[in-house]
Order: structure tokens, then sequence, then C-alpha cells
């Protein structure tokens, strides 16, 4: 029986031509959505400056139609963030081994812990558009936040709270059990 090997390939067997590791393709994904979302944010700056020296405006028609935008974007991104730190953030059990708790480590690193995982990308992105937002509020005079946005903004934090309040329910349940 074959079994399998955290190089990605069965035991005893040579990975196809051209293929990853197993635990190549996070970092990869990491590393190129930080070089992505460095650049945008390069670029937002850029703009950032010339709306606060008045050389970039938008209408306020326009920028009301962006603020929404960004604000559908980012409660979805609020939404993957809190169910990323839900359920990447738990330990995984591959067996009751030290290959089982090195994979699970390792895993679980990769998605929720350190400076390459995937939760901080999300969290990364959520700050780049509220960078957009805000150059957005420069670049059209709307300086201060709409009753849209604070009403939207308390929907998040209670979203938040309701996701906790579960957390802690379900890590009382798994303590019982």
């Amino acid at each position: 029986m074959a079994t399998n090997d955290v190089s990605g390939g069965l035991a005893g067997s040579a990975p196809a031509a051209g293929a990853a590791p197993m635990f190549g393709a996070a970092p990869a994904f990491a590393q190129a959505a930080h070089g992505q979302l460095a650049t945008a944010a390069g670029a937002i700056a850029g703009a950032h400056q010339a709306a606060v020296a008045g050389t970039l405006h938008l209408t306020e028609d326009a920028a009301h139609s962006l603020i929404d935008a960004i604000g559908q974007a980012r409660d979805q991104v609020d939404e993957l963030c809190g169910q990323a730190n839900y359920d990447l953030n738990r330990p995984l059990s591959f067996g009751r081994s030290w290959v089982g708790d090195l994979v699970g480590a390792r895993l679980h690193q990769l998605a929720s812990g350190g400076d390459r995982s995937a939760a901080l990308v999300l969290e990364e992105f959520r700050h780049v558009l509220d960078e957009v937002e805000s150059t957005v509020r420069a670049a059209s005079g709307l300086v201060f936040s709409t009753e849209d946005d604070q009403r939207r903004r308390m929907q998040q934090l209670q979203q938040k709270q309701e996701l906790q309040q579960q957390q802690a329910t379900d890590k009382q349940k798994g303590r019982l059990l």
C-alpha cells in the first residue's frame, strides 16, 4: 500500500514533471498576492497625493458610487476574514504521529499564521480597500463619513460580535465533548 509523502508524490515514486511540492502553492500565492497588493498600494498612494494636492478630482456622485462598491468589497473581505479566522485558525489533525503533527502544523501556518499566510493577504487587501476609500473621499471632498457608511460599519461590528459569540459557543461545546 502506497503512503503519501510530504513532498507531494507517492512514497518511492518521483513527482510528476513540473509538479510543485505539496506545501509550495500557498507560499507562492501569498508571496504573489503580497507583491500585487504592494504595487496597488503604491499606485493608490500616488493617487492620494494627487487628490490631496488638488490635481485629482471626482464628482460626489462618482465618489458615492465608488464608496458603495468599495463598501461591498470590504464587506466580502470582512466576511472572508471572519470565516478564515474561524475555519483556518484551528489545529489540524492528520493522525497521532509526528508526521501527522508536522503536516497539520505546516498547513495551519500556511493558512492562518505567519507573514506568508492566506489570512494575512485578506487583511492586507482590506487595508488597501480602506486606502482606496480614503483617496476617493479626498478626491471628491467627502472628508466625513455618510450615514450609510456608519450604518455599514455598525452592521460589520454586529456581525463580528455574532461570529465571536458563535466561536465561543463552538469552543465551549468542543470542551464538553
